[in-house]
C-alpha cells in the first residue's frame, strides 16, 4: 500500500453514516475513531407499529419534526419546522426482501443531518435527507413522502431523489418543492435513505492563516510526553438568507473533515538532547562543577482562517448561489524547550 493519508467510509444497519481518516507510515497505520450513532437513539425519529390489515384497509401515515434556525438575513433567524412524512395508500401491498407482510410491521422516519449522510457523487450535494424504515421494504403503489429541504429553495422547482443503496447513490423520483420552500413533495416505491440531491458546484475561499500562541505551562524535568485536549471552532459571520443554521454547520463540518464540539487529544514527546554546544552533558557529581540542564515548556497554538463556502445550486436551468462566511479556529500543540548549564555543588543543582 503506498504511503499516505485514506478515507475510509463506514456503514451498518440500523445505524448513520460514518467516515474516519487511516494514516499509512513506514511503521504501519493509525486509523482514526469514529462514532455510529444508532437510529433508534436519534432524538427526531419517531416509529409506529402498524398491521398490514389496518394498511389493506385505511393505509398509514408517519410524520416526524424537527426545529432548525433558519436565517433571514442580516444576522436573524427564525425557528422552521421541518417536516418528514410518509403517507401509505390502502390497499398497498408491501414487501421486505421480496416476502410480502401479513403481520405487523415497524415504520419509521428520521431526518438526517448532512454530516450522517453518505457522500455524494462528484458534483451533487444533499440539501436534505432522511431514513424510512423498513429500509428493505418496497410497496406496489407509490407512496407520498415529505422530504426536508435545509436551504430554502423557490417553490414549484423540481429536484432530484436520490437513494443510497448498494454502497451508491440511484435516482428513484423527482420531488417538488413545497410553498413554504422548505419541504419537498415526492412519490417512492422503496425505503431506505433518501434525499433529495441536485447538481452543485462549491467555491471555497481561505484567507492566509494567522496563528497566535496561547499560555504557556513548564514541564516537568522528568516528563518525557505532554498531553493536551484540542478543541477545534468555528464560528460563522454571514448566514445567508434561506440557509439553516444547522445546515451550515453540518456543510462545515463535512467540508473541513471536523465534528464541532468535541475535543480531541493530543500528545507530544518532549525533545532530548544528548549534547549541547560546546560542552557534553554529565551526570551531577563533585567533579563537574556544572551541569546541562534542559527547560521545556509546552503551549497551545491557535490557527485562525477566515473562509467562504458558496454552493451553486443547478435546478431547472437556473443557478441558485448561497454563500456561508466564518471563521475556522484550529488547536496544535507546540513545545519550546532551552538548554542552560548551571553550578552545582554536591550534586545539587
Amino acid at each position: 500500500m503506498v504511503l499516505g493519508t485514506y478515507k475510509i467510509d463506514i456503514t451498518k444497519s440500523g445505524y448513520t453514516f460514518g467516515s474516519t481518516n487511516a494514516e499509512v507510515t513506514a511503521n504501519g497505520a493509525t486509523v482514526s475513531s469514529v462514532i455510529l450513532n444508532a437510529l433508534a437513539v436519534i432524538e427526531e425519529r419517531v416509529e409506529e407499529v402498524v398491521s398490514a390489515e389496518s394498511i389493506t384497509t385505511s393505509g398509514a401515515t408517519i410524520e416526524s419534526s424537527v426545529d432548525a434556525e433558519l436565517s433571514t438575513g442580516g444576522g436573524v433567524t427564525e425557528t422552521k419546522t421541518t417536516v418528514v412524512s410518509a403517507s401509505i395508500p390502502p390497499a398497498t401491498v408491501i414487501t421486505i426482501n421480496d416476502v410480502v407482510q401479513t403481520g405487523n410491521i415497524s415504520l419509521a422516519v428520521t431526518p438526517m443531518e448532512i454530516n450522517d449522510v453518505p457522500p455524494p457523487p462528484e458534483g451533487e450535494m444533499p440539501m436534505g435527507a432522511a431514513i424510512f424504515e423498513p429500509v428493505d421494504a418496497k410497496f406496489d403503489k407509490p407512496v407520498d413522502v415529505k422530504l426536508p429541504v435545509e436551504i430554502k429553495l423557490p417553490a414549484g422547482l423540481s429536484i432530484p431523489v436520490k437513494k443510497f443503496e448498494g454502497g451508491e447513490w440511484k435516482e428513484v423520483g423527482t420531488a417538488t418543492i413545497d410553498e413554504s420552500g422548505l419541504g419537498a413533495d415526492a412519490e417512492v416505491t422503496e425505503f431506505g435513505e433518501i434525499a433529495v440531491q441536485p447538481d452543485v458546484s462549491v467555491d471555497e475561499v481561505a484567507s492566509a492563516p494567522v496563528a497566535s500562541q496561547g499560555e504557556s505551562t513548564e514541564i516537568a524535568a522528568d516528563q518525557l510526553v505532554v498531553e493536551e485536549e484540542l478543541t477545534d471552532t468555528v464560528e460563522i459571520t454571514n448566514l445567508p438568507d434561506g440557509v439553516t443554521e444547522e445546515y451550515a454547520l453540518s456543510l462545515i463540518e463535512k467540508m473541513k473533515g471536523i465534528t464541532l464540539g468535541e475535543s480531541r487529544k493530543a500528545q507530544m514527546e518532549i525533545p532530548t538532547v544528548s549534547k549541547a554546544v560546546g560542552k557534553v552533558a554529565a551526570p551531577l557529581s563533585p567533579e563537574q562543577p556544572e551541569a546541562w540542564v534542559q527547560k521545556c515548556f509546552v503551549f497551545v497554538v491557535n490557527t485562525v482562517t477566515t473562509e467562504s463556502i458558496t454552493l451553486n445550486i443547478e435546478l431547472g436551468g437556473t443557478t441558485l448561489s448561497f454563500t456561508i462566511e466564518f471563521t475556522y479556529t484550529q488547536q496544535s500543540l507546540e513545545t519550546d524547550c532551552t538548554q542552560i548549564w548551571v553550578g552545582h555543588s554536591q550534586g545539587g543543582v
